[in-house]
């Protein structure tokens, strides 16, 4: 690659809506009890519209380039172990899971959490937060009903997770050049319990 085009390529980048500050933030951190490698760090803030390309793009791109010693999912930590298993996926980005998946196949670290409701400390802050504001029947009723909506997926992910440990959920790719078996591919169907895996 010449100079011209290296700069060219570079420029592109930079110019790339996918990846400008308007979707990516750096917030400086602060010392945090001492000075170990988790006392200080930035925070990278992606925004992403969800199962959009361009953000699955977006978000491997920027772990990529960032490396980030911790990678936290808007996500429940319930969810967690799901978007683990698709990311297992050979394909990039991951079949399933969106730019979640992409961003745990992305990451170098194997730090990656769940920073998102339900989870017992988030539930007790919502309730405090409810009592000390005086909420009516009329708002306690729809946070409630959100509240197990949530919790509800969290479980559903958590259970699809344990259950696709147990059976490949991702057919392995094809040989080089190769078409693959008419039984490679109904195998695989079988082992997802016929959910849909393959673009083949």
């Amino acid at each position: 690659m010449t100079d011209e085009t290296a700069e060219t390529a570079e420029t592109a980048e930079r110019d790339d809506p996918r990846l400008t500050g308007e979707y990516v933030r750096r917030l400086a951190g602060e010392a945090i009890d001492g000075d170990g490698p988790d006392s200080a760090g930035d925070v990278i803030l992606v925004g992403v519209v969800h199962n959009h390309p361009a953000s699955k793009y977006r978000i491997r791109t920027v772990i990529e380039e960032q490396e980030p010693a911790v990678l936290a999912l808007e996500a429940p930590p319930l969810a967690v172990p799901l978007y683990e298993q698709d990311a297992a996926d050979w394909r990039t980005p991951p079949q399933h899971g969106g730019e979640m998946s992409a961003a745990v196949k992305a990451a170098a670290t194997d730090r990656v959490v769940g920073i998102d409701g339900p989870e017992p400390r988030f539930v007790v802050r919502l309730v405090r937060n409810l009592l000390a504001d005086g909420a009516s029947r009329s708002t306690w009723g729809p946070v409630l009903r959100s509240l197990a909506s949530v919790t509800e997926r969290a479980v559903g992910c958590r259970l699809a997770a344990a259950a696709s440990r147990r059976r490949s959920s991702s057919p392995r790719p094809p040989a080089s050049g190769t078409a693959p078996a008419t039984s490679t591919w109904r195998a695989g169907w079988r082992r997802s319990g016929g959910r849909a895996t393959s673009s083949l």
